[in-house]
């Protein structure tokens, strides 16, 4: 394995343990030809170790610019430099929004190359095997990746979204409610929770499983619905938590249309409701259309909304 590890400070040793416990092997750079390296490249070998403060990354050729960071190793002791990491993961995130799934396979294998246990890569290239229908891989590494011993949680969200698609095109709808039922718990982040749940609520119709809506949460998102409208600041506070969603309610004050449809509804404990809500808005002209999380707090003045987990209205 060629790398080079770059940091602002001290802390190799640091590094080195941590990438050596990631990766299970040892280390080693490739030589130089060029003399001014060549002592440091011999030191390296031998230690298997690049000292962090001897290099900058332009001392490498781009096809050896490997940088390994807090993303790949997950558990970093020293500083570090995430830039090149950074950069070919954004890169790839752009290609899969372009739905380029070819494009997002060719630069997640190139890091995985340099850096097998990548998560973020990893679920990276499942998306982008699974957008090309090569189910049979994109299974085999979203398993892989929750069977690690310390994933993130965006790995378990994104490999538990991945399995359910799988499972939806298999015909296993079942299976693919329960994948994303768990991807749900386990998004912590805005994109894996949206997908999550729209995935859900697709499966749940395609197994004919999907849960009753809770009726009490249907009418009172009716009347915040009519509240939206009506442009009267005190009657959407009163269908507020006290000092919840002051912007929401500042930004609403002009909204023409707001109509819903409940989609789904989950009772997240005794005093809880989470309900995915499909919304047509209208603002000054201009029109969205999209789904939200909106939370519901039992009150003894009734139902009041808490806040809302995600807006996707556009």
């Amino acid at each position: 394995m060629q790398i080079l590890l770059l940091s602002a400070g001290g802390g190799g040793g640091n590094i080195l343990r941590s990438v050596k416990a990631a990766f299970l092997r040892d280390l080693a750079v490739t030589h130089k030809a060029d003399s001014r390296y060549a002592e440091r490249l011999r030191r390296a070998v031998t230690t298997r170790f690049l000292d962090t403060n001897q290099f900058a990354l332009s001392d490498l050729p781009k096809e050896e610019q490997v940088l390994i960071g807090a993303h790949t190793t997950g558990r970093l002791g020293a500083r570090h430099d995430p830039e090149v990491a950074l950069e070919a993961l954004n890169e790839a995130s752009l290609q899969l929004g372009a739905q380029d799934y070819a494009k997002v396979e060719a630069t997640t294998r190139a890091m995985l190359a340099a850096a097998p246990r990548f998560q973020d890569a990893r679920f990276l290239l499942a998306r982008a095997l699974l957008g090309q229908n090569k189910l049979e891989e994109a299974e085999q590494i979203s398993r892989a990746l929750l069977e690690e011993p310390l994933p993130f949680t965006a790995s378990l969200a994104w490999a538990n979204i991945v399995l359910g698609e799988v499972a939806l095109k298999r015909n296993q709808a079942a299976e693919a409610v329960k994948r994303f039922n768990e991807a749900v718990v386990a998004s912590r982040d805005y994109p894996s929770s949206l997908a999550a749940r729209a995935a859900r609520i697709r499966a749940e119709a395609a197994a004919n499983a999907a849960p009753p809506v809770d009726e009490s949460a249907r009418a009172f998102i009716t009347q915040f619905s009519q509240a939206v409208t009506s442009n009267k600041k005190a009657d959407l506070e009163s269908r507020v938590v006290s000092g919840e969603l002051v912007r929401f309610i500042n930004a609403s004050i002009g909204t023409e249309l707001w109509e819903t449809r409940v989609l789904r509804t989950e009772q997240l404990n005794a005093n809880l409701i989470a309900a995915d809500v499909y919304i047509k808005a209208n603002k000054l002209g201009k029109a969205g259309e999209g789904t939200a999380v909106m939370l519901l707090a039992r009150t003894p003045g009734g139902l009041k909304v808490s806040g809302i987990e995600l807006f996707e209205v556009r």
